[in-house]
């Protein structure tokens, strides 16, 4: 009797502590629904379509352009290589299983072994090629006038990336040895060795690429303020950069800080007077009959000197403002490239690092809510990374217009010869080539249109202008050779 009365009692509390487990198991099965439905869906497709367009352009259009040097470009094909890798392996897995419920990892241990562990290792090898990029970046930068140019050799480079890709194949080995399908389920054959898989991902995967690109791009972030603080827009230095590091609180300091240059002021203003005026002899233009033609109203003073100078260095300035805007536009591409790496690969390390070593039990469907929402984050920079190319400066616009017109648009009929053609005829009656052709001439007549307003005069000009311009062309003359004298005396 006491047997018989305690059995259905026994059961009893056995099929409510079940379902007591049932219903805290159907409680949180609707974040992973809901996920699926709201997040994954839409999500994934959009993200797989934006890498694989935008790595397969931004393949072509590196192949094809030149406007990254050929030591960068090597980083960047390999980086637009592995981003259509990890979307075509991890992506496309994620998507199966989100849509129709296929796990092609649970298909056997072969497709296991493979999936897992070329999808870890290319995220792995993705990383590091892009830390190779930020590096070889930051010594540019800390040494830009004594760069050994064969240490970033394409050949040395290749062999590099060829090493790295060797070494990386030991923090994968646990993914080939251990894991098998168990109970459907592809994973390791203990928890021993999700951990040991967990710390790999977190010293090779988070703690060293992410130390690297840090380090990389906080010097690269140093360097451009301390150029935005020495020049101006233009390019020109600075002088208040260097007088605000002097110190010039007391008056004696500023007294030496200011006299002390007088005693090579002499000399520097002799070759400085005679550049200007060799420079002056030179750039003025003459007729066929080696007669100059200048109007009446005209007379060539030392006054427009110091604008002949500027023209010069508007040249000079232009090209160190191009050549200021090239490295600003791939040091760009490597800050945001290096943050959103950081923002989308740290949340599903550190939730690795939380559950295997912080948490001793967590709910199986709270954890397939965290692990596909921090996994579909790594696809973030796996799909933005031809974006920078696009926000870093317009310079990847044009290249990209102009490819997409050598591509789409028909060749004309007449072919290479005709272009050719085409391109030896003169363009004067256009005036949108006139203008683009104006804007980069430096004349002389138009820099110093102050000091100096140069026409051509008719040949019906009378004797008094010409007798006019005789005696300015003296005065002027007389005046260079007092100059000269002074300048000799001193």
């Amino acid at each position: 009797m006491f047997l018989t009365n305690n059995t259905p009692n026994l059961s009893q509390t056995n099929d409510s502590e079940i379902n007591q487990a049932l219903k805290q198991n159907s409680t949180y099965a609707y974040l992973y629904d809901g996920l699926k439905k709201y997040f994954l869906q839409w999500y994934l497709p959009l993200v797989i379509a934006l890498g694989f367009l935008g790595s397969a352009f931004c393949l072509v259009f590196l192949t094809r352009s030149h406007i990254f040097p050929k030591n960068l470009r090597i980083w960047l094909i390999s980086i637009c290589i592995g981003d259509f890798l990890i979307l075509a392996m991890e992506g496309v897995w994620m998507m199966l299983k989100v849509w129709y419920g296929f796990d092609i990892r649970d298909v056997n241990d072969a497709l296991c072994v493979l999936h897992i562990t070329f999808s870890n290792y290319m995220f792995y090898w993705s990383a590091y090629v892009q830390c190779f990029v930020s590096m070889q970046r930051c010594y540019l930068v800390l040494k830009p006038f004594r760069v050994n140019s064969r240490l970033l050799s394409a050949k040395n480079l290749l062999l590099c990336l060829l090493l790295v890709s060797l070494f990386l194949v030991f923090p994968i080995l646990p993914y080939a040895i251990y894991w098998r399908v168990i109970d459907g389920d592809c994973d390791p054959v203990n928890d021993e060795i999700f951990r040991l898989t967990t710390v790999f991902d977190l010293v090779f995967w988070g703690i060293i690429p992410v130390l690297l690109m840090t380090t990389s791009t906080v010097i690269i972030w140093r360097n451009l303020l301390q150029r935005r603080n020495r020049f101006n827009s233009i390019g020109n230095f600075k002088p208040t950069a260097r007088l605000k590091s002097m110190d010039l609180s007391t008056s004696g300091n500023r007294a030496a800080s200011f006299t002390s240059p007088k005693r090579h002021s002499v000399a520097m203003c002799r070759l400085q007077m005679r550049s200007e005026f060799n420079n002056v002899f030179k750039s003025v233009p003459r007729s066929p009959n080696n007669t100059p033609y200048v109007t009446p109203n005209s007379s060539l003073s030392v006054i427009g000197l110091p604008q002949l100078r500027r023209c010069s260095r508007g040249l000079e300035n232009l090209k160190r403002k191009s050549t200021s805007e090239g490295s600003t536009h791939v040091t760009l591409v490597l800050i945001c490239m290096n943050f959103v790496y950081m923002a989308s690969v740290y949340p599903l390390i550190i939730y690795f690092l939380c559950l295997n070593f912080i948490f001793s039990s967590l709910d199986h469907d709270i954890h397939r809510f965290i692990y596909y929402l921090f996994r579909s984050f790594c696809f973030l920079n796996a799909c933005s990374n031809w974006i920078f190319y696009c926000v870093a400066g317009g310079t990847f616009r044009k290249r990209t217009r102009r490819l997409v017109q050598l591509v789409c648009c028909r060749r004309p009929a007449g072919g290479k010869h005709q272009r050719y053609l085409e391109s030896l005829t003169p363009k004067t009656s256009n005036a949108q080539w006139c203008v683009t052709t104006n804007r980069y001439s430096c004349s002389v007549y138009r820099q110093i249109n102050s000091g100096v307003k140069a026409t051509r005069l008719d040949t019906a000009a009378s004797s008094y202008d010409l007798d006019r311009i005789g005696v300015e062309s003296s005065n002027t003359k007389s005046v260079t050779l007092e100059v000269r004298n002074l300048l000799k005396r001193t």
